[in-house]
């Protein structure tokens, strides 16, 4: 049986275009985020996130927070964009 997830409750990854990475509102590295998802999965026993990228992130960066993220015990990772609307 599949259930509702709300959206609100996951946590948000997100990669800027300089490179910076953010869970939720804090700063971290690339060395770091294994670890804090790793603590995540253990506290909260969600396995969810979303990841989130702006339009001029590369495809690439994002896959590889994605690799980081399953190899730290995320199962799912649904991807996010920050939508711009064009006039």
């Amino acid at each position: 049986t599949s259930r509702s997830v709300d959206v609100k409750e996951l946590l948000v990854i997100t990669l800027k275009k300089n490179g910076d990475i953010f869970i939720g509102d804090k700063k971290t590295s690339k060395q770091t985020i294994k670890e804090n998802l790793k603590k995540y999965v253990k506290e909260t026993g969600k396995k969810r996130i979303i990841l989130r990228g702006d339009e001029y992130v590369p495809y690439g960066k994002l896959m590889e927070l994605m690799d980081i993220a399953k190899l730290s015990g995320i199962e799912k990772v649904s991807l996010s964009t920050k939508y711009k609307e064009r006039k």
